[in-house]
């Protein structure tokens, strides 16, 4: 009998120490995307856009890394309780205000905040679309 309450304490303790250090998912990508635009031979903009869903209601979306830039992000709520989040990067002519390009080592991913944490997803197989052109 001594045996078998050591044992159930075991399980209980390891299931409640495995359910506390579980990774939260705050919102799930559903699709990612960068489409080229060229304007002219010195002037080139490049809009990332990710597509989540499911969003938690603490998570601000604030920069993403795309081909080792590092890029602030705009959110815009979309139907069907999902947001995009797009980012650009510019080749070229004056960058807009509040508007950063970090280079970094980092692979592609997509930074959010929740609360005073910040984490970040990574980003895989972000879809080419076709180039703008004037």
């Amino acid at each position: 009998m001594h045996i078998r309450n050591i044992l159930w304490f075991t399980f209980g303790l390891s299931t409640l120490l495995l359910t506390a250090c579980s990774t939260k998912q705050y919102f799930t990508v559903d699709s990612a995307s960068y489409q080229p635009a060229i304007f002219n031979e010195s002037n080139r903009t490049t809009t990332i856009e990710v597509i989540v869903s499911d969003v938690d209601t603490n998570v601000v979306f604030t920069d993403l890394v795309f081909r080792n830039l590092r890029i602030p992000v705009e959110s815009e709520e979309l139907p069907g309780n999902r947001v995009k989040v797009t980012g650009y990067i510019q080749i070229g002519g004056k960058l807009a205000e509040d508007h950063y390009q970090k280079m970094t080592e980092e692979s592609n991913k997509l930074y959010y905040r929740v609360e005073k944490n910040q984490k970040s997803i990574p980003l895989e197989n972000v879809e080419r679309q076709k180039t703008q052109l004037p």
